[in-house]
């Protein structure tokens, strides 16, 4: 009898396993979100010390962050990025379309530009007007070699320290119409670099696009 007895509980045996088993996995769940946790608070903490002036900090240059990233500030140095706002008197080469063929649309000459924009498949250009830089009315488009008219009826669509510059450039001050380096470089996704970074763990600031326009 008692043998039968005992039979009779065996089928609570997968009960008893299936509870201690999720007990376990409650515990085990539990534990990890409070240790997550933790471990976040501890990481915000440490960067709000560290970076608790990171709005007030002031940008260093990519030659500073060459120091300590030198196969990175080479891959930067030869993309695209790198070549998205250039001043054509630090850098003649870089005014690359054809000024010599006369076009109805393009109404400027090679002299009155200042800094290009883009190198890949189309080129605009920059006038300086007094402290504003104006980007002229026509763009280059290399595959086609040909000029097409750009916001040629708009003028303020083509005032550049308000509606471009944010993306052509680093540490751009729209009020004193100044940039701390043409195109965009290492500081304009990564933030001013008076502290030193975390390569490791400091995340890119957002930007409306990470795709170079030329």
């Amino acid at each position: 009898m008692k043998f039968i007895k005992d039979l009779s509980k065996l089928h609570m045996i997968p009960m008893v396993i299936g509870l201690i088993f999720l007990i376990a996995l409650v515990v085990v769940l539990a534990t990890t979100v409070m240790l997550r946790k933790d471990l976040v608070h501890e990481e915000s903490l440490q960067l709000a010390g560290k970076y608790k002036d990171r709005f007030g900090a002031t940008f260093a240059g990519s030659e500073t962050c060459k120091k300590c990233h030198e196969r990175t500030y080479l891959e930067w140095r030869t993309s695209l990025h790198s070549r998205m706002l250039r001043d054509v008197k630090v850098d003649p080469l870089a005014n690359i379309g054809d000024f010599e063929t006369p076009n109805e649309v393009r109404t400027f000459s090679k002299e009155e530009i200042a800094y290009t924009l883009g190198s890949q498949w189309r080129q605009q250009y920059l006038k300086k007007e007094g402290d504003d830089l104006i980007v002229l009315p026509a763009s280059y488009h290399f595959p086609t070699d040909k000029w097409t008219p750009y916001q040629a009826d708009q003028p303020q669509k083509r005032k550049w320290w308000t509606e471009c510059a944010g993306c052509h450039a680093t540490g751009v001050d729209p009020v004193k119409k100044s940039f701390v380096e043409a195109g965009v470089a290492c500081e304009a996704c990564h933030g001013p670099g008076q502290q030193p970074c975390r390569s490791d763990s400091l995340a890119l600031r957002s930007r409306p696009s990470s795709r170079p326009h030329g």
